[in-house]
């Protein structure tokens, strides 16, 4: 493990280098600026502050991390650059988390509020089976060993926790209920955090890129991917890898303000794949 946060820096410089260089558009490569020592900083040194800062230095972070992704990037002689700030991610994140904050402290106050109603719901069940049970006369002396017959009445189990009752149902509904909210917050986040960064990412005087991803429209996807995913045993994840790649692509768009004709035609240098590869070996997920 500490392995691999100690290479894992160094890991995504070098595949985000060889991904670049892999990248042709008009028959001019693209090209990766991002230094080793700058991925260090962004990746590990960041993270290290995150228990001393109490975690709000975790915006400040993923902004870094999204401008060393994009803001590195150059096609031929134009540089890309980022010139959104961290305020926004702030601003998403407490819009964001601190509605999860305040619905992790409701669900906290309901817990307890529907342990009670079930304890008197069973207290209940348990009176009115008590009530309804007939109440035979005690057997003779003599007739205390015979074995009852088989039309004897018989006790109705009254152990808690046999079926489901309005509570428990009213309880697993609120937490499914809370544990959508949580994850539909969570990509409101990354939705709006990655159309930012990409909204603000100017290339010279050539243009921007202007990104249009919905929430709305990835829910759907990571639904109906995940049921296509179980439904095939794992067949369909190349697949589905490829329909959330062409949705995105779909919707991101290049405003050009001058001639992409007048980029200069550039070839860069060969870069090893072993970036690419060890990335994949330790299992990173360094796409934007």
């Amino acid at each position: 493990m500490a392995t691999r946060c100690l290479l894992a820096p160094w890991l995504i410089q070098k595949a985000l280098r060889f991904r670049a260089h892999n990248t042709v558009h008009r028959n001019v490569r693209l090209n990766f600026r991002g230094t080793t020592g700058e991925a260090y900083g962004v990746f590990l040194g960041l993270a290290l502050l995150i228990p001393f800062t109490l975690g709000f230095i975790t915006p400040y972070m993923q902004f870094r991390q999204k401008r060393y992704f994009i803001g590195n990037l150059g096609w031929g002689h134009v540089n890309a650059s980022m010139q959104g700030g961290a305020g926004f991610f702030y601003k998403t994140f407490f819009k964001s988390f601190g509605l999860i904050f305040i619905l992790a402290i409701l669900a906290s106050l309901a817990i307890p509020f529907f342990n009670m109603v079930q304890k008197k719901a069973e207290r209940a069940q348990k009176a009115s089976s008590v009530q309804a049970e007939p109440v035979a006369p005690a057997p003779a002396a003599a007739e205390q060993d015979l074995t009852l017959p088989t039309d004897a009445p018989k006790r109705r189990d009254t152990r808690p926790g046999i079926g489901l009752g309005i509570p428990e149902i009213v309880v697993i509904a609120a937490v499914s209920a809370v544990y959508l909210l949580f994850f539909l917050l969570f990509l409101y986040y990354q939705v709006r955090t990655n159309n930012y960064t990409l909204n603000t990412t100017h290339w010279g005087q050539l243009g921007r890129l202007e990104s249009k991803v919905r929430v709305r429209d990835l829910l759907w996807l990571y639904i109906s991917n995940g049921i296509a995913v179980l439904l095939s045993l794992g067949l369909l994840i190349p697949w589905v890898k490829v329909r959330m790649a062409r949705y995105r692509a779909a919707r991101t768009t290049f405003i050009a303000c001058g001639s992409l004709d007048a980029v200069a035609q550039s070839l860069g240098g060969n870069v090893s794949a072993m970036g690419d590869a060890g990335a994949d070996i330790f299992d990173f997920d360094i796409g934007f």
